[in-house]
């Protein structure tokens, strides 16, 4: 090293050594003079910094039908704050705010349409004061505790208190943005979508455990996370000579889910439910129509009665468990069938009273017994086959197929069930939904009882889910209300048909389990029921049938517990069926629990399934109300007209333009006349004159008449006359011609 360059070295590090003494003498003492002397200060800003940032709410997302139509969506609304620190406020020392307060006040009556100019005025000052005297606190207060509109907000901010020729610049305003949850179609479908928790819910400990505009139930609820998003972070910061507030983070729009729901078909079957509520007086019902191939739930109704006397959506009744009555009887059958236990053709003898009790199979004589709906008649069904068994939902045959087939083995009875699908945990996308409840039955009468409903329970939507299957050729698919979700108009997830059995059951027992619920709704076969001395119809379900569409399916009926004892007064009603028939497209459960009739059945539910049926099927292939009522009054689209008068006959004709021949009614006429549909050269109604005395005390001929004029004929030859049924009259227990004493009783039953 040369004498220069250690001369260098020398100077270098002098020069270092100086620079750490004056560091020491002025940064250090700068340094514990910031921390110790202004520290307060500079944490106070840095306190004010962290409390001037807001969070800004993520638009929650829509919820849409299966073909885009809005169900649920998100309007803004909000709460305007005013910044009473900012400095273009605090200028002059306080007096440029009040000079101009007047011009606020003025604006904020005239939007919000409360107070007057007086009362604004006053309540700015002393929120002024009250900020500007405290040295803790938020620097901004609310305008007004009333959420404003967003043209309301710009009429405010575009003002001329915030002009920029006056004082407050428009920057001094923050807002609150508040998402509130509209339906454009009201209440429809109200508990199915779900509703969100209007302010934040907490435990008791004060920890908050869902936060205000989370969903609380419903698709609400489960996809919550998909329709939340994602909030944003405002900041207030000074730039520019002003206070700006800026987006630290933006908030990202929650997704979009599309369901399956069709909203026409949705108020339908609310409509027809409702209907039957108010009809019967029952305590709450839910009906369900699912697409067969998918499983997509089209339409979902849950309503309960108020203390008002109206029904509105409470409860998702379809999720709760629930003993479901005789629809069990179905897969009761379907088990013994597919473990080769019993025949279709299999006789069983139910006796003669409609009454049973299973003292010779259990030690207690205090249980109720086993009866049948044909016991108010005092009579029993007798010998019948299993399938007709089946479809006049008798009990006791029932009951005594399923013993006789297990005998003590209930596990092989429950396992069965679980192979066929019926208690597998997949189900409709709400949370908190219930799960089947099938438990080994601790006793003989308690397994009888479970074969046609009782003790075991299942939510409605695992009733309708099994019916599906059957009609899906025994593919159980899962029952969903989410067919999509959506980002910015884009689908990001789609949901396909998940199967939870590709077959419940072999081929041969779907086939025998098929023709049996059709029996249900379209047999006619007839029981002599002793008690009554006259033959019945056993088929519980008729009141399902319709010209527009074949419907099978099965009723149910159970009773309440009532003060833990069954009550023969209460019950709760339903009937599950598929349609049409020949190619289901459509599943349908209609549940009706505590109807005021003590009297009310399964075929009450049966109505409401065929109006949901015919409505169905004319809405998707778009026929109008007149060819309806021309398929459910006549063959090929001619309506049937009853036997009845000239007069009124000539006044239907006239209304109506139908094809005719043979006999034209008169408009004065006094004649009966008969019709018969005929389907040559395109269809026309062939008109007969049916001749009838009533006076030489012969049976008339009522067949075809309505109610009205055929009681009318058979009272004036002095008999009694006692009706069965409504609409024409298609049988009469007197042949007619039989000469009759007066007071004789006749039976007429009509359809």
């Amino acid at each position: 090293m040369n004498n220069n360059t250690k001369t260098f070295a020398k100077f270098y590090t002098l020069i270092m050594i100086l620079m750490g003494i004056i560091s020491f003498l002025v940064i250090i003492p700068r340094i514990l003079h910031l921390q110790f002397i202004e520290g307060d200060k500079w944490r106070a800003l840095s306190e004010q910094v962290e409390k001037s940032r807001y969070p800004i709410e993520a638009p929650r997302g829509n919820i849409y039908s299966h073909d885009m139509r809005l169900l649920v969506t998100t309007i803004p609304s909000y709460y305007l704050r005013f910044d009473f620190k900012a400095n273009i406020v605090l200028k002059d020392n306080g007096q440029f705010f009040y000079d101009n307060v007047d011009i606020l006040a003025s604006t904020l009556s005239d939007v919000y349409h409360d107070h007057d100019q007086q009362w604004y005025r006053e309540m700015l000052i002393k929120t002024y004061k009250r900020i500007n005297e405290s040295k803790k606190g938020s620097r901004t207060a609310k305008l007004n505790d009333k959420r404003i509109s967003h043209s309301q907000m710009l009429k405010i901010k575009q003002s001329e208190a915030f002009d920029k020729k006056h004082f407050y610049h428009v920057n001094t305003l923050s807002v609150d943005t508040i998402y509130e949850r509209r339906r454009p179609y009201g209440q429809l479908a109200q508990r199915t979508l779900g509703n969100i928790y209007s302010q934040d819910q907490y435990n008791s400990d004060l920890t908050r455990i869902y936060r205000r505009g989370s969903g609380q139930n419903g698709l609400e609820n489960f996809f919550d996370k998909n329709l939340r998003g994602s909030d944003g972070i405002q900041q207030i910061v000074w730039a520019y000579g002003k206070d700006v507030r800026l987006n630290v983070i933006d908030p990202i729009p929650g997704n979009d889910i599309i369901t399956t729901l069709d909203i026409d078909l949705q108020d339908i079957v609310e409509n027809e439910l409702e209907k039957k509520l108010r009809l019967m007086g029952g305590k709450w019902g839910c009906a369900i129509l699912m697409e067969v191939n998918t499983g997509g739930i089209l339409a979902c109704a849950n309503l309960g009665l108020a203390s008002d006397g109206n029904y509105y959506e409470n409860d998702n009744y379809a999720a709760r468990r629930v003993e479901p009555g005789s629809t069990m009887k179905t897969m009761s059958i379907m088990a013994a069938l597919e473990d080769g236990l019993i025949q279709m053709d299999d006789i069983i003898d139910t006796g003669t009273t409609g009454s049973m009790r299973l003292n010779d199979r259990v030690s207690s004589k205090e249980e109720r017994p086993i009866t049948d709906w044909s016991a108010r008649f005092h009579s029993g069904f007798g010998k019948i086959r299993i399938e007709e068994a089946l479809y006049a939902s008798s009990n006791i045959g029932i009951a005594q197929v399923i013993l006789n087939a297990y005998g003590k083995n209930y596990d092989k009875y429950l396992e069965r069930l679980e192979e066929m699908g019926i208690t597998d945990p997949r189900s409709i996308e709400l949370n908190n939904a219930q799960e089947p409840l099938l438990k080994t039955p601790p006793a003989e009468f308690t397994f009888a009882t479970m074969s046609y409903g009782y003790y075991a329970e299942l939510p409605p939507i695992y009733t309708i889910r099994y019916y599906n299957a059957i009609a899906n050729n025994g593919k159980m698919v899962r029952p969903h209300l989410c067919r999509a979700i959506a980002q910015n108009g884009k689908i990001i997830e789609e949901f396909e048909p998940e199967v939870i059995r590709n077959k419940i059951c072999s081929n041969r027992v779907l086939k025998q389990i098929q023709s049996a619920l059709e029996n249900v709704v379209w047999s006619d076969k007839e029981v002599w029921f002793e008690g009554e001395q006259k033959m019945h119809r056993i088929a519980t379900g008729t009141a399902a049938r319709s010209k527009l569409v074949r419907i099978a399916g099965k009723t149910g009926t159970v009773q309440l517990l009532v003060n833990k004892t069954y009550s023969t007064q209460r019950h709760r009603i339903s009937f599950c069926g598929y349609f049409p028939v020949e190619d289901p497209k459509y599943t349908c459960l209609v549940v009706i629990h505590d109807p005021a009739s003590p009297g009310a059945g399964g075929s009450d539910c049966a109505v409401v399934v065929k109006n949901i049926a015919e409505r169905t099927i004319s809405l998707k292939q778009r026929r109008t109300p007149q060819q309806i009522a021309a398929i459910n009054n006549g063959a090929q689209g001619l309506p049937s007209i009853k036997t009845g008068y000239e007069q009124a006959i000539y006044q239907v004709q006239k209304e109506i333009d139908i094809s005719r021949e043979d006999v034209t009614a008169k408009k004065r006429g006094t004649r009966i006349l008969s019709f018969q549909t005929s389907t040559e050269n395109g269809g026309h109604l062939q008109t007969s004159e049916r001749k009838i005395n009533t006076d030489n005390g012969l049976v008339p001929n009522v067949l075809g008449m309505g109610a009205k004029d055929a009681v009318y004929l058979l009272e004036r030859t002095g008999m009694s006359v006692n009706m069965h049924g409504a609409g024409k009259v298609v049988a009469q227990s007197i042949a007619p011609g039989t000469k009759t004493k007066k007071g004789t009783i006749i039976n007429i039953t009509l359809r």
